[in-house]
């Protein structure tokens, strides 16, 4: 069991930042802490949330010595609570520096590569609306946004930072009626909108947010042969062709079956 003595505040110094994201340091007593927020050679006052006999779970209350390569957040969505982020307080380039110690460390400690050569890809990715995927829940009102860190609540969230501007346009007008979760994907090169729901398909309130984008190419993503019929007939009414179908074998000796939709919005639609 953990040492009842252990305080719920400490001070801690943060050695590195481990593979979930969070900083690793020390308690007095020798156990393990992470720190959900602590960056690289940081001392930081943290509040323990969790507790084991071999290590601990906390969270920043302030930051006493910080690193130089701190920021503040430039989301808004993270103070309200928001976990889809868990890196804006770092600088572009010590993300890019914690992600590359992360990958060497596993490489030594788990693949036990004495000496790896580890590079961070010189690939020009855009630190901001890039994300043609997202990962949405179903928030109060069926509004959408993305959880809490470690918790089920949901942070309704207008526009994200990351995503996409095709991604955004979905997300003020976006409801979820009855699946808690919803996959949105843009895909920039054609100005199609690929969706990619639950089980039980978009239904209606889905598919009007969709229809709303105007693309001319609806991209539906099912894996389950039921509400994919009933998606396409709401697509069909609401002014798009059915162009094919392509069924995915990804669970062979197994019922499983999905299924790859194109639909084309019909051309005198375009027009208005």
């Amino acid at each position: 069991m953990a040492n009842d003595r252990t305080p719920l505040v400490a001070v801690v110094r943060i050695e590195k930042v481990v593979a979930e994201g969070d900083g690793l340091g020390r308690l007095d007593d020798g156990r393990v802490v992470f720190v959900e927020g602590g960056l690289p050679g940081e001392v930081v006052e943290v509040r323990i949330v969790k507790q084991s006999r071999d290590y601990a779970r906390a969270v920043t209350v302030s930051v006493i010595e910080a690193n130089d390569r701190r920021v503040d957040p430039p989301c808004p969505h993270v103070a309200a609570g928001c976990g889809g982020c868990d890196l804006q307080h770092a600088s572009v380039s010590l993300q890019h520096e914690i992600k590359r110690d992360i990958v060497r460390e596993s490489l030594v400690r788990l693949g036990r590569i004495a000496d790896p050569d580890v590079r961070f890809a010189d690939v020009d990715v855009p630190i901001s609306a890039g994300r043609t995927t997202v990962r949405v829940a179903r928030g109060k009102g069926g509004r959408v946004g993305f959880r809490r860190r470690g918790s089920h609540d949901v942070v309704i969230v207008d526009r994200c930072l990351v995503a996409h501007d095709g991604v955004n346009s979905l997300l003020p007008d976006m409801r979820l009626s009855e699946s808690d979760e919803a996959v949105v994907r843009v895909s920039e090169p054609c100005g199609a909108v690929i969706a990619d729901p639950a089980r039980d398909g978009l239904r209606a309130a889905g598919v009007a947010s969709l229809v709303a984008t105007k693309a001319p190419i609806i991209v539906l993503v099912s894996c389950d042969p039921a509400s994919l019929g009933r998606d396409a007939r709401l697509l069909v009414e609401a002014g798009y062709q059915l162009e094919y179908t392509e069924v995915l074998d990804l669970f062979p000796h197994t019922h499983h079956v999905e299924a790859v939709s194109r639909f084309i919005r019909d051309a005198r639609l375009s027009s208005s």
